[in-house]
């Protein structure tokens, strides 16, 4: 089954002291997800805060201040790496099977990601600016000048694609 993928590459830059400071460099991802949800849920990484911050940023924009609760799951090993919070217990537990907090766990890029209006958010954070540009000053017609960009679509199709997203048991 074909997704409809939306990748964005996102810069945040806080402006409020006398230098601009990063506060996130990366993409974000949004899928179609199979599973039928109505809530809103996160899964944070524990060592990530800038994709913490965004998530939360994509949560609270689309919504009016949802009350998520902290949701402790069964998989020890994943409750140390992740943080999850929800607006429905039982829904996040439906979402977060066994088989995909295994293959979240087993992602080698930090990767977080929130269910929220049937889709799927993934946020992965990559420290430099602009991914999927070509070098201005370079020949268009220099296959080089692409290498870059189609290895890291690879490297995005291939988190996806790790993730059974499009996928309707077991998410």
């Amino acid at each position: 089954k074909l997704l409809d993928v939306d990748i964005e590459e996102i810069l945040l830059l806080d402006k409020s002291g006398s230098v601009n400071r990063i506060v996130f460099s990366g993409i974000i991802i949004t899928v179609p997800c199979n599973k039928k949800f109505n809530g809103i849920t996160i899964i944070k990484k524990q060592t990530s805060a800038s994709n913490n911050f965004l998530l939360k940023e994509i949560s609270l924009s689309k919504s009016n201040k949802p009350n998520l609760e902290e949701v402790k799951l069964e998989d020890v090993k994943f409750n140390e790496l992740y943080t999850v919070q929800s607006t429905d217990q039982i829904e996040a537990r439906y979402l977060l099977t066994a088989s995909f907090m295994n293959r979240l766990i087993k992602q080698k890029i930090p990767t977080s990601i929130s269910f929220e209006y049937g889709n799927v958010h993934i946020v992965i954070h990559i420290p430099k600016k602009d991914i999927f540009e070509v070098p201005i000053l370079k020949r268009a017609d220099n296959i080089e000048n692409y290498k870059a960009i189609i290895y890291e679509i690879i490297q995005i199709m291939k988190i996806i694609d790790s993730l059974n997203l499009e996928k309707n048991i077991g998410l």
